[in-house]
């Protein structure tokens, strides 16, 4: 990014912004967890949440053949979710996996997860569908290896794209995985019957068709050949009543529903007072279970398992609960094959199955059509007045309130002036807030073209770096509502001194209001919005067009109206000294929105946040004591100055007071942890710090928590361990008063062979000095400059 020398009013803010963005790669690289930019140059990591999802893959490989399975692995803290594979568009991100470049492995299919995304329908999103996962979840998709014979040849690599969220925070995942060759695995045999040992049925399965396009129907065929004098109970999805227990568990792009016998049940003559009907169908029998395939699935080879559980019986006893698992693969194309495909049945603990029927139901409702197209009986026309009448709503939403204020003084100002300058400046207004929808638009056509999902309205707030960016353009237009500086863009003049010069807003203020205020709107979605977006999601690029730009100029209307009949603001009064007072309380409006940015910021992250916020304060200060009537020179140096200031001050925030993430495990302290692991034979270095402590921060960060740390914590086999007093704790006030001190940061070595006398090191650390003191500790060197060994600081 290049930033040009200033040569006007309007560019100078630009430089700013252009200045902060600089910052961005900056900060990346400052801290591993903290970063504000989606992509970073070649070679950086993007690790912003290694604490709240840790990521592994390994695959392997099916016994004599080319095929395999890949597996990607996310454990997800407490509190904290990803977003489904599957996840329709509309929504929040999609999780996406692919494979690297110069993979050894062809993927033959999705990835798909081994446990159904948990579904909600929140009213931020209006009525679409989340699919999360919480705890944990698998992801596993075919391959083909290229070399069959050689599988672990070359390295295989996962690029993983997602977002995980807690509350109102929301995190990029994006990492680089490199899978690890686990062996091979026997793959079940499908075809021909399958009998479990001393069982009296005899099962076989069939897919049919097995190859279907995006759209159709298949079935899923189960038949059960049963000895002579028993009987199997009909069909269910509930561990009750003797039923034979059938549950389709992984079907992804399939729905499955209920299962048709070819025989109707008899009931039976011992039935159970109080509970549902018995009924057993009388010889063999066999199931059909209809299947309907999701026209938007992606082209590829879906698993499909099933469980069946069943208890076979003669008229007088039952012999004991079995069950199989039926395992198969449809594949979705543009070909079509009328032949069937054999299921692979083994078999399976009945308890297995008693636990997934208490789960819930497994059948899909069938009635209404898969991935259909609207889905609410939505036309053009209509969508565009819902768009027209949401977007005039828009305006009433308290993310626009701040730009309202803005828009009065814009009219009291226009008041008196000529009706074409009035309406030439609503003009202005509209064609930059029509700007931003036309970019929205752009936007999401291209993720739907390039990634096959849709960029939802206002999801630009789930990027974190966003929302900071426009945290710090409106604290510091609030600042200059309260005259800490002066805007250089027409139509945002705040202080009186600079009034003369500025008294007509002009077109390239009118235009940035309009955008301005288009920007904080999209974090709002009024009513009749909802539905319009989900109808959107499956139009042409035209139609996505005409409906962003419905909204638009619906939101635009009441100022075109008022551009068309200037006489609508005769009402107001003429401007005067009361619209200054007008302006500094608009500033706290702003301010408000500034906090409703904040609240969404990580806590860990707050601290620093603030912190720049404070820089941000500062330079614009700096900028504001050389007003708009000094030289260019004079300014220009101004600005440099204070940009500079905020960036560099921004940087030292978050070095200061964000932790990086950890390198190297950290035992959370304990007094009992700590005492078991010194019964062990075990040195342990022990951290006491806090998230409101810039100095144990720093420590943390450039000291403790190194690659070069990390190895010698493990040369010298030291346990490290972390002594966390960011809240109120008894045991660690107690350790520390036991250690002669009452501040921290404090860092104590306890070696294995004499624990009662730790290494004390207090204050600001360095690499040489907590080394020296690992040496002691372990009888490789003097006990280190600094350091105690009686438990007397050394300050």
């Amino acid at each position: 990014m290049k930033c040009q020398t200033m040569v006007n009013h309007g560019s100078r803010l630009a430089t700013l912004i252009c200045l902060l963005a600089l910052a961005v790669p900056a900060l990346a690289q400052t801290d591993r967890r903290f970063n504000l930019a989606p992509q970073l140059p070649s070679g950086l990591k993007l690790g912003a949440v290694e604490k709240e999802v840790q990521l592994t893959a390994t695959y392997e490989q099916a016994e004599g053949t080319d095929r395999g399975r890949v597996h990607v692995k996310a454990v997800v803290a407490k509190d904290w979710h990803l977003y489904s594979v599957t996840q329709p568009a509309g929504g929040p991100k999609r999780t996406r996996l692919e494979l690297g470049e110069g993979s050894p492995v062809k993927l033959l299919g999705p990835f798909t997860p081994n446990t159904a995304p948990q579904k909600s329908t929140p009213e931020i999103f209006q009525g679409v569908t989340v699919e999360d996962h919480v705890d944990e979840v698998i992801w596993t998709a075919p391959i083909q290896f290229a070399d069959p014979a050689n599988p672990s040849s070359s390295e295989l690599q996962i690029i993983v794209d997602a977002q995980a969220c807690k509350d109102a925070t929301c995190l990029p995942v994006e990492e680089t995985l490199t899978a690890k060759f686990t062996g091979s695995y026997a793959p079940p045999m499908a075809g021909g019957e399958f009998r479990d040992e001393n069982s009296v049925v005899s099962w076989s399965a069939e897919l049919l068709p097995g190859k279907v396009r995006p759209g159709d129907d298949a079935q899923l065929i189960v038949r059960a050949t049963v000895d002579d004098g028993y009987h199997l109970y009909k069909s269910s999805t509930v561990d009750a009543n003797f039923s034979t227990v059938i549950l389709v568990t992984k079907k992804n792009a399939l729905r499955v529903g209920s299962p048709t016998a070819s025989t109707e049940p008899v009931l039976s003559d011992q039935q159970i007072p109080g509970l549902a009907e018995i009924a057993y169908h009388e010889g063999d029998v066999t199931w059909t279970l209809p299947i309907q395939v999701d026209k938007a699935a992606e082209a590829g080879e879906y698993p499909l398992e099933a469980m069946v559980g069943y208890q076979a019986c003669t008229d007088s006893s039952c012999l004991e609960r079995r069950g199989i698992r039926l395992t198969a693969t449809i594949t979705l194309g543009k070909e079509t094959s009328d032949a069937a495909v054999p299921v692979a049945i083994t078999s399976l603990e009945y308890r297995e199955i008693a636990e997934a029927a208490a789960v819930g139901d497994w059948v899909d409702d069938l009635s209404a059509s898969v991935g259909s197209e609207g889905g609410s009986g939505f036309s053009i026309p209509l969508a565009l007045a819902f768009g027209l009448l949401g977007g005039v709503i828009l305006n009433l939403m308290p993310c626009v309130l701040p730009v309202i204020g803005l828009k009065v003084m814009s009219f009291v100002e226009q008041a008196g002036q000529d009706r074409g300058k009035i309406l030439s400046l609503n003009l202005w207004y509209t064609l930059g807030l029509l700007s931003v929808f036309w970019c929205l638009a752009a936007v999401a056509i291209g993720f739907r073209t390039f990634y096959g999902e849709s960029f939802s309205w206002g999801e630009q707030y789930t990027y974190i770096q966003f929302r900071l960016g426009l945290m710090v353009f409106v604290f510091a237009m609030a600042l200059s509502f309260l005259g800490t500086w002066e805007i250089p863009l027409p139509g945002f003049a705040t202080n009186s001194s600079a009034g003369a010069l500025q008294r007509k807003e002009g077109p390239a203020g009118a235009f940035s209001k309009g955008v301005f205020s288009t920007v904080l709107a999209t974090p709002c979605s009024g009513p009749f919005l909802g539905p319009v977006f989900g109808f959107m999601l499956t139009q042409s690029n035209v139609v996505v067009v005409a409906v962003f730009t419905a909204i638009g100029l619906g939101m635009a209307l009441p100022y075109l109206l008022i551009g068309l009949f200037p006489s609508t603001i005769a009402w107001l009064p003429k401007p005067g000294e009361w619209m200054e007072t007008l302006k500094q309380g608009l500033s706290f409006f702003l301010l408000g929105t500034v906090v409703y940015l904040f609240a969404g910021v990580p806590d860990e992250y707050r601290a620093a946040v603030f912190g720049m916020l404070i820089a941000v304060w500062f330079g614009c200060w700096i900028i504001g004591r050389v007003p708009n009537w000094e030289s260019m020179q004079k300014r220009f140096t101004a600005w440099c100055t204070g940009a500079s200031a905020a960036i560099a001050l921004t940087l030292l925030m978050f070095h200061l007071l964000v932790p990086a993430a950890e390198i190297m495990k950290w035992e959370s302290y304990s007094e009992a942890k700590l005492i078991a692991l010194q019964k062990q034979g075990k040195t342990v270095m022990v951290d006491f710090t806090a998230n409101w402590c810039p100095t144990c921060i720093y420590n943390f960060n450039s000291v403790l928590n190194t690659e070069s740390m990390a190895e010698a914590l493990q040369q010298h086999d030291v346990v490290p361990m972390k002594a966390d007093w960011s809240q109120p704790s008894d045991e660690i006030k107690a350790k520390l008063s036991e250690l002669k001190s009452a501040s921290i940061p404090l860092l104590a070595i306890y070696p294995a062979g004499d624990p009662k006398n730790p290494i004390v090191l207090p204050d600001i650390l360095t690499d040489s000095q907590v080394k020296a003191a690992l040496k002691a500790a372990t009888g490789s060197d003097s006990v280190p400059q600094s350091a105690s060994r009686d438990n007397g600081l050394m300050r």
